[in-house]
C-alpha cells in the first residue's frame, strides 16, 4: 500500500507531467505545481531540488516504462509484422500526451541534462531497432533491398520536419503527426499491396 509520503511525491509527479504536457517547461512554476498537487513547497523540495530535477525524474520514469514495453515487444512471440505494428502503436502513445509547446522545447532547449538523456535513450532505441531490421533481412523476413541506414536517416530528419511550421501546421496534435509519419515510413504511399519498384 502506498504510504502518505510516496502519495505526495506521486501527486507532484503526476501534476507536474500534466502541466508540462500542456504548458511546456518554461510556463509552469513550482508554486503552480504545488497548488495543483495540493502540497506545500516544502514538500516539493523534500523530493526535488528544483523544477528541472522534477522534470528529469518524470522523464526518467517514462523512459524506464518505455524500455520495459519495448523489451516486451522485442521478446514476444509475435510475427515481426505484428511487432512493427506494436512499435508504431507504442510510438503514437508516447507522442500522444506531448503538447506542441513541450514537443518544441524538447527540440530547442539546450543545456538541460535530461534532454541529453532523452537523446541518448532515443539513439539506443533506434540502434536496437536497426539491429532487429538487419537480423530480419538476413533471415528473409524483410525485403533484402531495404537499407536500414536509410531508415535511420529518415528518423533523424523527423526532428527537422517537426521544426518546420509548414509541416507541423498540417496536424492538430503531435500524435496525429507521429501517426502519419510512422504509417508512411512503414507502409509507404500505396500500402502493403503496392507494386515493388526497381
Amino acid at each position: 500500500m502506498e504510504n502518505r509520503s510516496s502519495k505526495k511525491r506521486s501527486a507532484i509527479v503526476e501534476t507536474g507531467w500534466r502541466l508540462l504536457s500542456y504548458h511546456g517547461t518554461e510556463r509552469i512554476s513550482v508554486e503552480e505545481i504545488c497548488r495543483e498537487a495540493g502540497v506545500s513547497k516544502m514538500t516539493f523540495y523534500k523530493y526535488f531540488a528544483n523544477k528541472q530535477a522534477m522534470i528529469g525524474a518524470i522523464l526518467k520514469d517514462l523512459l524506464q516504462t518505455m524500455d520495459a514495453r519495448i523489451d516486451a515487444i522485442r521478446k514476444s512471440d509475435l510475427p515481426y509484422q505484428e511487432k512493427i505494428k506494436a512499435f508504431i502503436r507504442l510510438k503514437m502513445e508516447q507522442a500522444a500526451p506531448l503538447g506542441w509547446r513541450l514537443h518544441k522545447e524538447f527540440r530547442e532547449c539546450p543545456g538541460h541534462k535530461w534532454l541529453d538523456e532523452i537523446k541518448a535513450w532515443n539513439d539506443k532505441v533506434i540502434r536496437g531497432f536497426l539491429d532487429d531490421v538487419k537480423e530480419k533481412i538476413a533471415a528473409g523476413e524483410i525485403r533484402t533491398n531495404v537499407n536500414p541506414e536509410t531508415f535511420l536517416y529518415i528518423v533523424e530528419r523527423m526532428t527537422d520536419w517537426a521544426a518546420d511550421e509548414r509541416f507541423v501546421g498540417r496536424y492538430v496534435t503531435v500524435e496525429a503527426m507521429a501517426s502519419e509519419v510512422l504509417n508512411f515510413l512503414f507502409y509507404g504511399f500505396l500500402g502493403q499491396g503496392a507494386v515493388k519498384w526497381l
